[in-house]
């Protein structure tokens, strides 16, 4: 596509240099420019795109879009412009034929949950004969090919990148985990979804937003897009028993339905039945009532199933259809994903942050034949506030705790359990043993017959991330080999 017909639409911009140059592509990255790509000048927190021109227009950048005209660069195209994220948006919806209107989307938003109603709703998509692409936080699914993801949701040009290979992989549908983040960043911008689904909101990310108001408005942006989306028979799907639900929902023109447990609501569950295996509920929705097994566990889980559920019924599923199709549904790799060894259950889950952790904790209370033991720590160069907070959940859960390394990343490993062990109320209940192996293995060994043991934080990663190194680690494979 020549660089005149990508930009003809776009108004407030001015170009410096030829407009006929061939565009192969678009980027943010100067490591990732290939020839004939576009290098989009943009500033984060710790760089200026500035700096990193020279090295995008050595590997091959034809163009640059930027806020200021730059003489040093004058042998390069300069789309100038004082807004870079919107021309950003624009000329990859164009590049890439804007791929959205030719798929079913889904985007699911919230703190916690949106991972495993992904996991779910591909599920439900496939079994109703949908071609089902995924972006989130464990993987990417671009039609047959599965990819590690490097964020939850992936960067503006990459999305669109990322949907027109679904399309051109004859995927129909794609679901999306939209974080916040990716909200506030416009990285979704100019994408018609179908549907917006809202998990729950909890303290999260405040190290970014300030406040849970600015976090509440970046998570509302999903619905306020839906209501501009050009798709037909949109929805909008919410937790009715999240404190905000009202807020989320308050002037949203997109008709809604409501799931949960505890307040009166659309899609309701109730006779909730736990043990370490499986889950079991029934779901009541129009006068219908079906009966649900899943191998998911805990409460959390039967909200992630009810916002998928919720969904089925939109698109005219009669809850038997639906029960039979979550029956096959697998466990998700990370979240609570169980192991049985030498007569104790093991759990790996992500739970990275207080109430996800609280929240597999209860579950493991409702289950629980013996003692509960939870090896956890904190992610470096993140929220401090959650340190002890997360201690003090463990605590009052737990048996006993092992307190251990997560992601230390450039902080001291040992200073970020300081903070941790300064939130626990009984020091006796406490071990620290900062090398995660050896405390997943101190767990086993302390432990005895039917006892349950959560590892939690890490989840799916295969990687540990130290300030001068990055080394491979997986819990489940620790657990695997011991």
């Amino acid at each position: 596509m020549k660089l005149k017909t990508l930009v003809k639409d776009l108004s407030d911009i001015t170009v410096k240099g030829s407009k006929e140059v061939i565009i192969t592509g678009i980027n943010t990255n100067s490591r990732q420019i290939c020839p004939g790509n576009i290098f989009v000048v943009k500033k984060g927190a710790s760089y200026d795109g500035i700096d990193f021109i020279p090295q995008a227009v050595e590997n091959g950048a034809v163009a640059i879009v930027t806020d200021i005209f730059h003489p040093f660069s004058k042998n390069i195209t300069q789309i100038i412009t004082d807004d870079i994220e919107e021309v950003l948006v624009k000329i990859s919806s164009k590049f890439f034929q804007n791929p959205a209107k030719n798929l079913y989307m889904v985007g699911i938003t919230g703190t916690n949950g949106k991972t495993t109603t992904s996991f779910l709703i591909k599920h439900l998509l496939n079994h109703l004969n949908y071609k089902t692409g995924l972006l989130g936080t464990n993987e990417y699914h671009i039609g047959d090919f599965i990819y590690p993801s490097t964020f939850t949701t992936p960067l503006v040009e990459t999305t669109y990148k990322f949907l027109k290979e679904m399309v051109d992989q004859k995927c129909t549908a794609a679901v999306m985990e939209v974080s916040s983040h990716g909200l506030v960043q416009k990285r979704v911008e100019g994408i018609d979804f179908d549907v917006a689904i809202f998990t729950n909101l909890t303290n999260e990310h405040l190290d970014y937003h300030i406040t849970m108001d600015n976090y509440a408005e970046a998570k509302k942006k999903l619905f306020q897009q839906l209501d501009s989306s050009t798709k037909k028979n949109k929805i909008a799907i919410i937790n009715a028993d999240s404190p905000w639900h009202a807020f989320m929902v308050k002037n949203v023109i997109t008709p809604k339905l409501m799931f949960g447990i505890e307040n009166s609501c659309d899609v309701q569950a109730k006779n909730i039945e736990f043990c370490s295996t499986h889950t079991t509920f029934e779901v009541t929705y129009q006068g219908q009532s079906e009966q649900f097994i899943t191998p998911l566990i805990g409460k959390f889980n039967v909200y992630n199933l009810l916002a998928a559920i919720s969904l089925a019924v939109h698109l005219s599923c009669d809850l038997k259809m639906v029960s039979s199709i979550f029956a096959s549904f697998k466990s998700i790799e990370g979240r609570m994903q169980s192991m049985k060894k030498k007569d104790r259950i093991f759990f790996v889950d992500f739970a990275h942050k207080p109430d996800a952790l609280e929240n597999c904790l209860k579950t493991l209370t409702d289950i629980k034949k013996a003692k509960i033991i939870t090896v956890f720590g904190c992610g470096g160069n993140r929220d401090k506030k959650k340190r002890p907070q997360m201690a003090r959940i463990a605590e009052k859960y737990s048996d006993t705790v092992i307190v251990t390394s997560d992601n230390p990343r450039k902080e001291d490993p040992q200073e970020i359990v300081r903070d941790i062990s300064s939130g626990f109320i009984n020091k006796n209940l406490h071990l620290i043993e900062l090398d995660r192996k050896k405390a997943i293995q101190k767990a086993f060994e302390i432990s005895s017959k039917n006892d349950l043991i959560l590892i939690a934080g890490k989840g799916h990663e295969k990687k540990q991330i130290f300030a001068h190194q990055t080394i491979d680690f997986d819990d489940m494979e620790v657990i695997k080999n011991m």
